[in-house]
């Protein structure tokens, strides 16, 4: 089944807004830990396999990357 108006499946509609806003919340300077608690993943390990995939970075080397004021301001998927 497909998403009509995005041609996507729902659960993969679904996963990219959870990893928009764990993009958002990362470069916001929230710990990884909690990014991944709070979007419903069931450890980091999980959140780390599926922001890899979209941005092709590591979501804690993306926080250490922001922190220091680098993190573009879009979300750009890859």
């Amino acid at each position: 089944m497909r998403f009509a108006p995005h041609g996507i499946p729902p659960y993969t509609c679904v996963l990219r807004m959870r990893i928009a806003r764990a993009y958002a919340w990362l470069a916001a300077g929230r710990p990884v830990s909690e990014v991944a608690s709070a979007l419903g993943f069931c450890d980091q390990s999980q959140l780390h396999g599926h922001f890899r995939r979209a941005f092709g970075i590591t979501p804690g080397a993306f926080a250490r990357v922001a922190r220091r004021g680098y993190a573009p301001l879009a979300v750009v998927e890859r």
